[in-house]
């Protein structure tokens, strides 16, 4: 589970360095979730990025975030797609 915290500056939901250590060192091949409103918080506290499709987008590409707990890939992770923030082959 990706947390509300930031590591070295990013979210850690959209963090890919955690990503990277997560699946690639420690070969974790299960789902990856985010903490209720974490994904939110990539947008909303961290202003990280503008709005909550590019949240959505950098929790899939770059966090390798299967899952949000809260309501961020439900209402926006299309329109993320549709604006070219990522793509269908960008899920883990």
């Amino acid at each position: 589970m990706c947390s509300y915290n930031a590591v070295n500056g990013k979210p850690t939901c959209a963090s890919p360095f955690l990503n990277h250590v997560l699946r690639q060192k420690f070969k974790f091949n299960g789902y990856i979730t985010g903490d209720t409103g974490a994904v939110n918080d990539i947008y909303a506290a961290h202003k990280y990025v503008k709005t909550p499709a590019e949240a959505a987008c950098k929790a899939l590409r770059d966090g390798g975030c299967d899952m949000d707990s809260g309501s961020v890939y439900a209402e926006h992770l299309l329109e993320g797609v549709n604006a070219g923030y990522c793509s269908m082959e960008d899920t883990p």
